[in-house]
């Protein structure tokens, strides 16, 4: 089985089009060039399961259930590489869009996708909810095609901190735009425990397929 997970790499020349919509999708620069992935014994199916979405991952997305976990109770062993991953395969897949687009559609490709690390997102609402940069981020969560929510569930959370994700993910799933989560529950009770109440660990739970990675923390020897 192929063990190098990567596609885009050193040697892959990012368009114009592309830097503008990573930049756009708030993805990390230095993870525009992706982490080399090795998986640990016992983590192969996991892999070669997140390997099958991202190649078939306009089936994936038009499927019954287009959202997905990725879980594991140890940090960083690739939750979020892999999350990042297949939001790179879908830019470069629907980049081509923007150039045959009318003027007057093309800012609605400006939300091709969008990366959101939950804990600091949320606490920026909380104390800069009415900063327009802010706001604009919550209004492209609810809409954007492909969204990324990652450590969900990592910090305890108030009654404004639910409310906020809650309407982010109801209007994700009202709309049927997939998301990809990232959590270290690894169970819908554990997410329930993390999240302080079951509707919305049900919501994500019951709508998402869940691949589990079981190895130990790779992070800086990858």
């Amino acid at each position: 089985m192929e063990k190098n997970f990567t596609t885009w790499d050193d040697n892959k020349e990012i368009s114009g089009i592309e830097k503008y919509l990573l930049q756009r999708a708030n993805i990390p620069k230095y993870q525009w060039i992706e982490d080399k992935l090795i998986p640990t014994d016992g983590d192969e199916d996991a892999f070669a399961r997140l390997l099958d979405i991202r190649n078939n991952l306009h089936e994936f997305i038009c499927g019954e259930k287009n959202n997905l976990i990725i879980c594991s109770s140890s940090i960083g062993n690739g939750k979020t590489s892999w999350a990042v991953k297949l939001m790179l395969t879908y830019i470069e897949k629907n980049a081509y869009r923007l150039r045959y687009t009318d003027e007057n559609e093309v800012d609605k490709l400006f939300d091709i996708a969008l990366f959101c690390s939950v804990v600091p997102f949320l606490v920026e609402m909380k104390q800069f909810g009415n900063n327009s940069n802010t706001y604009e981020m919550y209004s492209r969560l609810k809409k954007s095609e492909f969204v990324i929510l990652d450590d969900v569930g990592v910090s305890t959370m108030s009654q404004y901190d639910y409310n906020i994700l809650y309407a982010v993910v109801e209007s994700r799933l009202f709309a049927g735009l997939p998301t990809i989560f990232t959590t270290n529950a690894i169970s819908e009770d554990e997410l329930r425990n993390s999240l302080g109440g079951p509707r919305l660990a049900n919501r994500i739970w019951a709508t998402s397929e869940i691949v589990n990675i079981k190895g130990l923390g790779l992070r800086g020897v990858m």
